[in-house]
């Protein structure tokens, strides 16, 4: 997402400064947590992060670096300890907290992303990723028709396909308009790639809504075996198509009656 960039170097000196001299030790962990999620290298960085908190008095940026690394790792309920932690120690961030968000949805908790993205929307009242994570939980509240009608407001996302992908999501558009919107104003490689990896990561997001598990896998391995780019949405999109993976491999439970 576009919003609130995580720059790991400004995170470790923000760690500085935040760290007083006697805390030099929780310093220097807090140092190698970042460097570890700049190489993501996530489960380094959680390991790391912890000992920096276990240590005690840990700056509240430790939480929110733990939070966001747990999430590409798939630990969906402590990432929103985390972060919910993270906002405990700084209030004045809660508006801002879009992965809380993403994690409150893969997590199972809807009613409080819901929340999250309607707050994030007084916040930046122009991002179509919000509006689609708002009616992703919503839909999982109340169903997708009922949610497609509450969207959130989106006067112009410029990135492309965002705004057909916001048609998308609010009942307006297809699918086939998604994906012809990529090739728009001949794109370099680079930039196709990037709107291909949103493509098929928010086409996988709305099948699964749908309820079609085949093709919203598709799309979201596409997106993560596919259209790789760096961007913290693209990690999204691979633990999506690992926890469906698993589910879809998952063999089915026992009746409990017999």
């Amino acid at each position: 997402m576009h919003r609130v960039r995580f720059i790991v170097g400004g995170l470790t000196l923000l760690i500085c400064c935040q760290a007083s001299v006697a805390q030099e030790s929780q310093e220097e962990l807090l140092g190698k947590a970042a460097d570890a999620a700049q190489q993501r290298d996530s489960k380094a960085a959680v390991r790391w992060a912890t000992q920096a908190i276990d240590a005690g008095d840990a700056p509240p940026v430790a939480f929110y670096l733990r939070g966001r690394e747990r999430l590409r790792l798939a630990e969906f309920s402590q990432a929103v300890d985390d972060f919910d932690q993270y906002i405990r120690l700084k209030p004045a961030i809660a508006t801002r907290m879009w992965e809380r968000g993403i994690a409150c949805y893969y997590a199972g908790n809807f009613k409080e992303g819901v929340q999250q993205f309607r707050d994030y929307q007084t916040y930046h009242g122009n991002d179509v990723e919000n509006a689609v994570w708002f009616v992703a939980c919503l839909a999982k509240v109340d169903g997708l028709k009922k949610a497609q009608t509450q969207i959130l407001p989106i006067p112009f996302d410029r990135r492309v396909p965002m705004m057909e992908i916001y048609n998308l999501y609010r009942g307006a558009g297809t699918a086939e308009q998604v994906m012809e919107a990529v090739k728009k104003g001949d794109p370099t490689p680079q930039q196709l790639n990037d709107r291909l990896m949103y493509a098929h990561l928010y086409l996988g997001l709305y099948y699964e809504l749908l309820g079609d598990e085949a093709k919203s896998l598709a799309h979201v391995k596409t997106c993560a075996e596919q259209h790789k780019n760096g961007n913290y949405m693209w990690d999204v999109a691979r633990v999506h198509a690992a926890a469906r993976s698993a589910t879809a491999k998952s063999p089915p439970k026992p009746d409990s009656n017999r």
